[in-house]
Formats: structure tokens, C-alpha cells, sequence
């Protein structure tokens, strides 16, 4: 269910960065709007799947990881429309191609950055190294999908783990697996 989720805010986010390209052959000025609040809808309520969380943290770290791979499929799917819609032309309309570029780059750079703060804020075993290489290899173009994935896979993994001993802990709550045996603790010897 959430890789279906994923899968659907990729192609809907990949759809709005060609927005201009779309519209130029359908003359429907109504996706504008509908593109905007898809977009919002997309980058504030990524899926469904993260209401299961029993902390907000987890929640919101799982939303970025949602994000950074929506924004992943996104990329490959705006990248190949835009380049074979720029291979295909009879006439070239360099304009509108750029207006398309531009929007795709304010939209998707827009996508990444929501999910990373969310990632690298709320994220407790991504690490410093890995944020750091994350931070270094996002100038280089194929190491930052690479570090790309290694993030989404490190805080997928985070939260599925937490929220697992997070729910176990609350089934064995009433077996007080936990409680003390022995109350009064004598420490002998702590200095001698």
C-alpha cells in the first residue's frame, strides 16, 4: 500500500512539473489551480499509510522519506517527458520549453527540500555521517541519488523499526514485563 501510495505522488508531482508542456496541447487553463493544490496536498499529506504511527516524530520522518521518494520517481519521469518532448519537435518553442524547465525546477526543488528538513530534522539513526555525506555528494550528480537512497532507505527503516517496538511495548503493558522484583536496591562497594 505505500509503495502504491509513493508510486501515485511520483506520477502527480511529475505531472505538475510538466504542467506547461501538458497544457500547451490541451488549452485547459483549470489545471493550473488544480496543479497548485495537488502540489500542496502532495508535499503536506504525502500518505495516508503514516497515520499508523504512533509517535508525531515518526510520522513526520516518514512523510519525508515518502516525499524524497516520490521526489526521486518525479525526476526520472519529468527529465524523460521533457527530453522527449524536446527530441520530438517539428518546430522547436525553446519558450515554452524553458517556462516548463523552470516550473519543474521550482516545483521539484521545492519537493526535495520539504522532505529532506523533514528527514534530517526529525531522524535520529540517520547519523551526522550520513547527513554529511548526503550534504557533500548533493553537488555531485549521480552520488546524490545514490546518497539520496541510502537516506530514504536508512529512515524508511528507522520508523518501521521504532513504531514496531513502539507498539510492542504497548501490547506487553499489562504483563509489566518491566516491574522491578525487587524494589529497594543496596549498592555495595561503588567506590571501594
Amino acid at each position: 500500500m505505500r509503495m502504491i501510495t509513493r508510486i501515485i505522488d511520483s506520477i502527480l508531482l511529475a505531472g505538475i512539473a510538466c504542467i506547461r508542456l501538458i497544457d500547451i496541447n490541451t488549452n485547459f487553463e483549470h489545471w493550473y489551480l488544480l496543479a497548485v493544490l495537488t502540489f500542496f496536498g502532495v508535499n503536506i499529506f504525502p500518505s495516508f499509510y503514516n497515520i499508523k504511527f504512533k509517535k508525531f516524530r515518526l510520522r513526520i520522518c516518514s512523510e519525508g522519506a515518502d516525499i524524497l521518494f516520490s521526489f526521486l520517481g518525479a525526476v526520472a519521469v519529468t527529465v524523460a517527458f521533457h527530453t522527449v518532448y524536446a527530441l520530438t519537435w517539428k518546430t522547436p518553442d525553446w519558450k515554452n520549453w524553458g517556462i516548463s524547465v523552470t516550473v519543474a525546477v521550482i516545483a521539484l526543488s521545492l519537493t526535495f527540500w520539504n522532505g529532506i528538513i523533514r528527514v534530517y530534522l526529525t531522524s535520529v539513526q540517520l547519523g551526522i555521517k550520513i547527513r554529511v555525506v548526503g550534504i557533500i555528494c548533493g553537488l555531485i550528480p549521480i552520488a546524490n541519488l545514490i546518497a539520496l537512497g541510502i537516506i530514504i532507505k536508512t529512515v524508511t527503516a528507522e520508523v518501521e523499526f521504532e513504531n514496531s517496538r513502539l507498539l510492542l511495548n504497548q501490547s506487553r503493558s499489562t504483563e509489566k514485563i518491566c516491574k522491578t522484583k525487587y524494589p529497594i536496591l543496596m549498592v555495595h562497594g561503588v567506590f571501594f
